[in-house]
């Protein structure tokens, strides 16, 4: 009964306490505690007695954690560790196949079969990951982490139920990298650099690969793009800079890139995949925000502005063209921090403006972001259409117009003031004392300057009343 299998389980991993030798061999202990791990696995999956399986799996486990806390490390004895990890979830993993596949299965009986799998599953990447650290990030343990990850992409694309332990997976690949990139000598970079790389690519892949299959869900798409944006950012965080900085944009323009491509299959088939309309917003809305990182890595103050407000009519017109949702999201918050930029930054007055009073940061940085604006808002009413709505909130675009067209107002409105106060102070821009001529021409300029909205505005409202 389970009372005589409880005294086996207590007595066999007690054994190896009780023997004391001068010498411990962890092939012997761990090949030992293997054969009685598989043997109680099977005997408690096979006669339904779940609670002694999770009891096996963590005394099994906990042997792991006691080597490493009380014997010196050595890679050896790190491979055999490893190995016993791996091995023994995939034998629980596999006496939970075997009980799912049954015929006749309780919904009690499924439920602890799942949950044991993602008890195994969830030790497994633990001690992994503290073996990966013991070992001071050896190649053989980034293998057997990898091996444990590759087990929860397989198991969340066979079932849906184990889909958060892929996310949980490449969540700890990144922290270990991150973890592996603070002491990194300049020896080791180039092997980083290939392991950060592989599992970059193999998270975001494999993602996307699963998208294919007839039930996925927009998570999936989720996950690919999170994992090729956050494993990019990762690398430009621990990987030493090249001589030119600005190399690395090439990197999340390279995803853009392949984002985009990948979202053209996409595109061509949403309407027979079960969520085709989210999984391709998501695509669509990765590569915008790809596009969106690479401008910080490349410029700085007023161009890296200018650069930004492209993004706003690039998105409108994704958003329009292919009906999606995201890209007006992503649109909101570009055009809002290109506002707060430009508008109420009180470093723009420390920009070196050089020589020139017609060709400086100033000139480059408000005038082209007021005009991509304003090019965004009269896309939005050239493509308008009265059904037109923006996520579930409702948002109607003719908000999202307005919110533009006034960022793009105030935003003229500064570069008039900035530059009037340029022209009186060319080698002092910062200086807050301000003349009463600077102020009569302060005034001149804000009573043009309105009288040039009132026009744009009648424009506008004349494209909005030809589009409704």
């Amino acid at each position: 009964g389970p009372l005589v299998a409880l005294l086996g389980l207590i007595g066999g991993f007690l054994t190896p306490a009780l023997i004391h030798t001068e010498h411990p061999s962890a092939l012997s202990l761990f090949g030992y505690l293997f054969l009685l791990h598989v043997g109680l696995t099977l005997v408690t999956r096979s006669r339904h007695w779940q609670w002694l399986a999770a009891l096996t799996v963590l005394a099994s486990q906990a042997w792991v954690l006691l080597w490493m806390i009380t014997e010196p490390w050595s890679a050896a004895d790190g491979q055999i560790l490893g190995f016993f990890v791996l091995l023994s979830a995939f034998a629980v993993l596999g006496a939970s196949a075997w009980e799912e596949s049954e015929e006749q299965v309780s919904r009690a009986d499924l439920a602890w079969a799942r949950g044991l799998s993602y008890l195994a599953l969830l030790i497994g990447l633990a001690l992994s990951a503290a073996l990966l650290s013991r070992s001071h990030f050896s190649n053989t343990e980034w293998a057997f982490l990898g091996l444990l990850s590759a087990a929860c992409f397989v198991l969340a694309g066979l079932r849906a139920a184990y889909e958060p332990l892929a996310w949980a997976a490449a969540a700890l690949v990144w922290i270990m990298l991150a973890n592996a990139g603070q002491d990194v000598p300049a020896t080791g970079v180039p092997r980083l650099a290939v392991i950060l790389s592989i599992f970059g690519a193999a998270f975001s892949l494999a993602s996307y690969g699963m998208l294919w299959r007839p039930a996925a869900s927009v998570r999936w798409a989720a996950l690919s793009v999170i994992s090729a944006l956050g494993y990019s950012l990762l690398a430009y965080w621990i990987l030493p800079l090249p001589p030119r900085p600005e190399v690395w944009a090439c990197l999340p323009v390279g995803v853009a890139v392949v984002y985009a491509a990948l979202s053209v299959p996409i595109y061509q088939r949403r309407a027979a995949l079960r969520d085709g309309e989210d999984i391709l917003d998501t695509l669509v809305t990765g590569a915008l925000t790809a596009l969106a990182i690479a401008p910080p890595m490349a410029f700085e103050h007023a161009t890296l502005t200018a650069v930004w407000s492209l993004l706003v009519p690039l998105s409108v017109a994704v958003a329009r063209r292919l009906r999606l949702h995201g890209p007006w999201i992503l649109l909101l918050l570009v055009g809002a921090i290109v506002g707060i930029r430009l508008v109420i930054n009180p470093f723009v007055l420390t920009y070196d403006t050089g020589p020139s009073l017609w060709w400086n940061p100033i000139v480059w940085g408000y005038l082209p972001s007021a005009a991509a604006l304003f090019v965004a808002v009269a896309l939005i009413w050239h493509w308008r259409r009265p059904t037109d709505k923006v996520a579930e909130d409702k948002v109607d675009s003719s908000t999202i117009a307005a919110f533009l067209e006034i960022t793009g107002c105030l935003i003229v409105a500064a570069f008039a003031t900035v530059f009037t106060h340029l022209i009186f102070h060319p080698d002092s821009l910062g200086t807050t004392a301000i003349p009463f001529h600077e102020r009569i021409a302060l005034g001149n300029v804000w009573i043009l300057l309105g009288m040039l909205m009132i026009a744009l505005g009648d424009w506008l409202r004349r494209l909005r009343s030809e589009t409704l």
